[in-house]
C-alpha cells in the first residue's frame, strides 16, 4: 500500500516509547525482551525496505539508583548485540540523546557519542534531533555541535516535542540552520 502510493519507508522511530515494560537497562528476563523486541523491530524495519531504527523512548532508558558506569557497561553490551543484529540485516540503529528530566541516561550529545564509540559496532550510530538538543546543549561550543554534526548518520530538525522547527523557539531553530 505504501509503495502503490509512491512513498518510501526509510525507518521506523521510537522503538520503545509505547513498552514500558521494556528497560533497555534490565538483567534477566526483562534483557532478554527487550533484546527480541529490539530484533524482531529490525526485521519489520528490514522487511518495510527501511534501514534507520530511532531508539528514543526516555522512559525505557532508566537508570535510576544504577550506578552510571555499570548502566554504560549493560546499555553497551545490549546495544552491541542490536547493533550487530541490525548491521547483519542491512539496517542501524540511530541512538537518540533524551533530555533530563525524562531521562537520566544518555541525556546530550557528548554522552550519546560516547556511548556509541564504546558499543564499536557498525549497526549503531548517532542520532541528532534539535529539538532534544535545544534543551541538553545550551553549553555546547559551536565547534562540538559541528563535531556532532558530522557524527551523526540521522537528524530529526524540530523543536522539542516534535513540534515544527522554530514553533517554539525560532532563535534555536536559526542556529541549526546556520550550523
Amino acid at each position: 500500500a505504501v509503495e502503490e502510493r509512491g512513498l518510501v519507508i526509510n525507518g521506523l522511530h521510537a522503538l520503545l516509547f509505547a513498552r514500558k515494560d521494556l528497560q533497555l537497562l534490565d538483567l534477566g528476563e526483562g534483557g532478554l525482551r527487550v533484546r527480541e523486541y529490539l530484533k524482531r523491530t529490525i526485521d519489520v524495519c528490514a522487511d518495510l525496505g527501511g534501514r534507520l531504527l530511532v531508539l528514543g523512548g526516555p522512559r525505557s532508558r532508566r537508570r535510576g539508583d544504577l550506578p552510571l558506569e555499570e548502566a554504560k557497561r549493560r546499555g553497551a553490551e545490549v546495544l552491541y548485540e542490536v547493533g550487530e543484529y541490525a548491521a547483519a540485516h542491512g539496517c542501524f540503529i540511530a541512538l537518540e540523546a533524551l533530555p533530563e528530566p525524562g531521562c537520566d541516561f544518555i541525556v546530550n550529545l557528548h554522552e550519546c557519542a560516547e556511548m556509541v564509540q564504546q558499543v564499536n559496532s557498525a549497526g549503531v550510530c548517532l542520532h541528532f534531533d534539535t529539538g532534544a538538543a535545544d534543551i541538553s546543549e545550551t553549553e555546547t561550543s559551536t565547534a562540538n555541535l559541528l563535531t556532532f554534526m558530522c557524527q551523526a548518520k540521522h537528524f530529526h530538525v524540530n523543536d522539542f516535542d516534535v513540534a515544527p522547527p522554530g514553533s517554539k523557539t525560532p532563535q534555536n531553530h536559526l542556529r541549526w540552520a546556520q550550523l
